[in-house]
């Protein structure tokens, strides 16, 4: 059930992300209310765990903060959510995968000449594509 909530809320997202360059923060103590009353029910991942996944998002909001906005806070925002979903070392392997697949996308578009460095592009869907990654190939 879990991972139905985290692709829903991450295509939702993904959709979002890529439509307006930003995200509508006002749906996302939804998410973070359904992921916090799966895992009371489940208790498959420990608090300490939860935490951790938790401290990746908000991580990744103060990384915004000090560069300006150069990082979107709604990616720190959503990686919140997902931390509970997660749990530490599972959300962290979320970021880096998207990170990869945000790198090769820039890489590719940056080699053909259809954006500068400058240019923003769209994190939400490298994290959904991250996510099926992690679903489809999971690690040991």
């Amino acid at each position: 059930m879990g991972r139905g909530i985290l692709l829903v809320m991450l295509g939702v997202y993904t959709i979002e992300d890529i439509r307006k360059r930003r995200i509508t923060v006002w749906y996302l103590p939804i998410f973070a209310g359904l992921g916090v009353a799966l895992q009371a029910l489940s208790r498959n991942r420990s608090v300490a765990e939860i935490l951790l996944g938790i401290g990746v998002g908000l991580g990744i909001c103060l990384l915004s903060r000090c560069t300006g906005g150069s990082i979107g806070p709604g990616d720190g925002l959503i990686l919140t959510v997902t931390g509970i979903f997660l749990g530490g070392s599972a959300n962290v392997e979320l970021l880096l995968t998207g990170l990869l697949y945000a790198a090769v996308f820039s890489l590719g578009i940056l080699t053909l000449g259809k954006k500068n460095r400058k240019q923003e592009i769209p994190f939400v869907p490298f994290l959904l594509l991250g996510y099926l990654t992690m679903i489809m190939i999971p690690t040991i």
